[in-house]
């Protein structure tokens, strides 16, 4: 993560309906969750509503297209390491 050099993007999906949707989320997401002010709770629940407004736009042909997603960031801080595990869909971690 460009930003955030102590820290790691780890993503799995599981796309459904045609493979865009979990291919639009391994080519963009890390980089959405990088350019973030911070790694909360409601930041992230906010971050994935928009990820998926983004995605489901009327301009994408492939919005029909979906995926369950699992995510991790793994930050290693002094002395510690902190992980936030994300998931959305019927996908658990």
């Amino acid at each position: 993560m460009p930003l955030h050099p102590h820290a790691a993007f780890i993503g799995v999906y599981d796309g459904h309906g045609g493979q865009a949707a979990s291919k639009f989320c391994a080519e963009t997401l890390a980089h959405k969750i990088d350019l973030l002010p911070d790694w909360s709770d409601e930041t992230l629940r906010r971050a994935i509503d928009a990820f998926d407004f983004e995605f489901c736009s009327p301009d994408n042909a492939n919005r029909e297209h979906g995926t369950t997603c699992v995510f991790a960031i793994i930050e290693f801080i002094p002395n510690s390491v902190a992980i936030t595990v994300c998931n959305t869909g019927d996908s658990r971690a």
